[in-house]
C-alpha cells in the first residue's frame, strides 16, 4: 500500500477513500467522523486532478499565444512558462500515473 502511495498518488486517495468507505458501512466502532474524512482523502485526489488541468491550460494558453500573436517581447517569458508548466505537468504524471 505505501509503493502505492508513492507511485501513483491518486490512486492511492481512491482506494483509501473505499477502504473507508467499506470501514464505515461494515460498522467500524473507531471514534472518526467517517463522513468528512472520506470526503477529505477524495479531496487530496481532485486536489491533483485540478492542478494538472491548471498547468495544461496554461500550457495551450501560452502555445497558442506563441503562435498567434505577433507581438516579439514577452515571447521568450511565453516559452519558460511553458517550460515550466510543462516540467510541473511531467512531475504530476510521474506521481500519478492515473492521471494520464
Amino acid at each position: 500500500m505505501s509503493t502505492l502511495h508513492r507511485d501513483d498518488f491518486v490512486s492511492w486517495t481512491r482506494e483509501q477513500a473505499e477502504s473507508l468507505r467499506r470501514a464505515r458501512d461494515a460498522g467500524s466502532n473507531l471514534p472518526l467522523d467517517w463522513t468528512h474524512l472520506i470526503e477529505e482523502v477524495e479531496a487530496l485526489g481532485a486536489s491533483e486532478r485540478r492542478e494538472l488541468r491548471s498547468h495544461l491550460t496554461r500550457i495551450i494558453e501560452h502555445l497558442a499565444k506563441l503562435r498567434h500573436s505577433p507581438a516579439r517581447s514577452p515571447r521568450r517569458g511565453w516559452m519558460r512558462t511553458v517550460q515550466r508548466h510543462r516540467d510541473a505537468t511531467e512531475q504530476l504524471l510521474a506521481d500519478s500515473s492515473s492521471l494520464r
